[in-house]
């Protein structure tokens, strides 16, 4: 064979792997431009670390620590800047309100949610007694909690409830049922402060959202597995997450209507989490082939896939959106202690 058709075949070869990895990378659907960089990592003392958030001025990082503590940290540096004390069992949930700095805490069982004030650290309040915590949130304007879970004393049945912040006392018990149809594991307030929403495991698997006017349920939305983690939209209308069953889902939230399902995980998906700008979210899995991965709404395509098998069980975006902080944890490996990762984003 001459060189011009060595040449030609070379070509040939060339043109058509390129057209495969064209095709590839097309099936992938990644949105182009779309990245995220570690700004650094925070490996913890303890191994049993489940969530972290940011603050709304999107300064400060806010872990539940396996000594009991709520950390405070520099959101750029990773410096700490406090600790608040005051848990004396395992730290489960921690949520922040959008406008009035109160910052809610609770252990797994046993013990009242703590509401802080985050400029001072200070102890403000306690409030809904749970056997077993399961979820809560916190109005924007910080007056309203909203918890889940089994109330102390309880055996068979979960609640999902509403507390005045200010005078700690209960408003309404929007659900109780047992235990083995309802467990309401991932409660969030719309944006606009009209309705909470729960993302409902084991057989009523689905997504609930009452109004918070009328105290009533509006809808329930039907879901083919249980729903873990659910994320409203900035503006309200849409609710993305999903739980068992590995796929990424958005929901019409007035309607109840499946949007879109988007293929990606591996595994349960155990985090969720809108960027502020709309378009995109992102979700976290217990052991997909990503640490994470960022979805888009537009396209109704997976924008991003951080690679590294690991278990990621929460993620939240910072307010202004330059910031999405990941924590990767061993679920009590005392040898493999828990990782806070911190990104910085371009979406």
């Amino acid at each position: 064979m001459n060189f011009h058709s060595r040449f030609v075949c070379r070509t040939r070869t060339f043109l058509v792997l390129s057209v495969l990895l064209l095709s590839l990378v097309v099936s992938t659907g990644y949105t182009e431009g779309v990245f995220t960089s570690l700004r650094y990592s925070k490996r913890m003392s303890e191994a049993f670390v489940l969530e972290a958030t940011i603050s709304p001025d999107s300064k400060t990082l806010i872990t539940l620590n396996g000594d009991q503590s709520v950390g405070l940290w520099d959101l750029q540096t990773g410096k700490l800047l406090k600790s608040l004390a005051g848990h004396k069992g395992r730290l489960m949930r921690v949520v922040v309100s959008a406008n009035d700095g109160l910052l809610a805490t609770g252990a797994f069982a046993g013990e009242k949610v703590k509401i802080w004030n985050m400029a001072t650290g200070a102890l403000v309040g306690e409030m809904a007694n749970f056997d077993d915590l399961a979820s809560l949130a916190l109005s924007n304007d910080g007056q309203i909690l909203a918890a889940s879970g089994i109330p102390s004393g309880q055996t068979k049945d979960c609640t999902v409830e509403l507390w005045d912040v200010a005078k700690g006392t209960r408003i309404a018990v929007l659900a109780r049922k047992p235990v083995e149809q309802f467990y309401p594991g991932s409660l969030r307030f719309s944006p606009d402060g009209k309705h909470l929403a729960a993302g409902i495991q084991n057989k009523s698997h689905s997504i609930m959202i009452w109004d918070l006017a009328t105290q009533k349920l509006l809808i329930t939305i039907p879901h083919t597995h249980d729903v873990i983690a659910i994320d409203y939209s900035p503006d309200s209308k849409k609710i993305a997450g999903g739980g068992m069953g590995s796929i990424a889902c958005v929901w019409d939230a007035q309607t109840g209507k499946l949007l879109q399902q988007m293929k990606g995980h591996t595994d349960h998906i155990t985090g969720a989490s809108f960027h502020p700008g709309g378009r995109y979210f992102a979700t976290t899995s217990f052991g997909s082939k990503s640490r994470f991965r960022v979805w888009d709404t537009q396209a109704g395509t997976q924008a991003y896939a951080h690679e590294g098998r690991t278990r990621t069980h929460n993620l939240t975006f910072s307010r202004d959106g330059k910031s999405l902080a990941v924590v990767i944890t061993t679920y009590g490996n005392l040898g493999d202690p828990a990782t806070l990762e911190v990104y910085d984003t371009n979406l």
